[in-house]
């Protein structure tokens, strides 16, 4: 089921990296990357849910309806 609301999010596309490092602040940004992709990979459901929203793990931002994917399925960091 996709959220069809995104409340308390900033509208607008957000970069991938500034998200990884937000969630792994202590790390460089290419091993945040790497983390978060192996975060996503390790939850088939946020995977497939990513996927039905258009994610590709090799694009470099995510869309408001990602980043709300990811919020629900991570939490925020």
């Amino acid at each position: 089921m996709l959220p069809t609301i995104l409340q308390g999010y900033a509208v607008g596309n957000k970069n991938k990296t500034e998200v990884a490092q937000a969630y792994f602040p202590t790390v460089e940004p290419s091993t945040a990357r790497r983390n978060l992709s192996r975060w996503i990979r390790m939850n088939p459901q946020l995977e497939q849910h990513l996927s039905e929203a258009g994610y590709q793990c090799r694009q470099k931002y995510f869309t408001p309806l990602q980043l709300s994917l990811l919020y629900d399925a991570l939490g925020e960091p």
